[in-house]
């Protein structure tokens, strides 16, 4: 038989069960890691949907604001009136800068990247619109929702994100409890032979 040793008696790279070693260890840390990350994967989709749906219940019981100053900072009311569009721009998508007559001094962005856009003879410059503000932010603006408005936020993804990697997680246990299983199994088969070829030693060895 070759020797496959060594310098000093170690086990070489071509020793068998020194690699088989190596990749069981290489193998579990992959899968440790594959674990964590779709573990987070899960837990941050679940709180994402219901933080989207929470935030989205507070927007659809707001009440209508008795100040314009009372939709900047909270969620409690929404603001509508008149806002005057300062600017637009389309460079990954339509978005305006505005401000509302009742809230001198004060700017605010409105964007369209995941809903469909206004008339766009609407966002001419210095035009006055008529627009609603809740938490701080453009919601509405002509009679349409825009890309700031939790209503319109796709909750759905995070469930996907959430199913997809609960999914992963559990083919890993499936794999792993079957490889539980079948080496479960061949100790116990390695035993029993063992135990049999014992008393047919044993049975051998007595008296004739």
């Amino acid at each position: 038989m070759a020797d496959t040793s060594g310098p000093h008696g170690r086990p070489s790279i071509f020793d068998g069960a020194a690699w088989r070693k190596r990749a069981r260890t290489a193998l579990g840390t992959v899968l440790s890691l594959i674990v964590v990350v779709n573990l987070i994967l899960v837990v941050t989709g679940i709180l994402g949907y219901f933080g989207d749906v929470a935030f989205a219940d507070s927007y659809g019981s707001a009440r209508a604001c008795a100040s314009p100053a009372d939709a900047l900072t909270g969620q409690a009311c929404r603001y509508q009136g008149q806002a005057q569009v300062l600017s637009t721009s389309s460079n990954s998508a339509l978005e305006a800068k505005v401000a509302f007559e009742s809230l001198p001094g004060r700017t605010f962005y409105v964007g369209w990247a995941t809903v469909a856009a206004p008339d766009m003879t609407l966002l001419t410059v210095g035009e006055w619109v008529d627009a609603e503000l809740w938490d701080g932010r453009v919601t509405r603006f002509a009679g349409r929702p825009t890309g700031s408005d939790p209503q319109t936020y796709h909750h759905i993804v995070y469930l996907e994100q959430a199913a997809v990697s609960g999914g992963v997680l559990l083919l890993i246990f499936v794999i792993w409890a079957v490889v539980v299983l079948r080496s479960e199994d061949r100790k116990a088969g390695l035993l029993e032979r063992a135990q049999r070829q014992s008393s047919k030693v044993g049975g051998a060895g007595g008296p004739s």
